[in-house]
């Protein structure tokens, strides 16, 4: 399993790229804007859920999972993003940029 990072403005089409190739996307982004986007990639047929990942300084990032492509294990899930928004992080927050989950 893969996370795909994006940056605003969101591309819906990548998006749903991103989310069938690798299962799993993150982008920063206010919450109402996150649930429109999250509508916009379930519009063009892409299963997803949206959640969030709490990271060890105690930030939430919001991220979709394809549910088609990637089984999602409560707490597990999130740990593993959030480990791979850090590592992201630490890169410099590269755009376009893939992590192993």
């Amino acid at each position: 399993m893969r996370i795909a990072f994006h940056e605003d403005p969101i591309d819906i089409p990548e998006l749903c790229s991103d989310l069938l190739d690798y299962g799993v996307a993150h982008f920063e982004t206010s919450r109402p804007n996150f649930q429109a986007l999250a509508r916009a990639v379930r519009s063009n047929g892409v299963n997803v859920m949206s959640s969030a990942a709490k990271t060890a300084e105690g930030y939430f990032y919001y991220f979709l999972l394809n549910v088609d492509i990637v089984e999602y294990q409560a707490g597990v899930t999130e740990m593993r993003v959030a480990q791979a928004i850090t590592r992201w992080e630490l890169a410099g927050a590269p755009v376009p940029h893939v992590e192993m989950l």
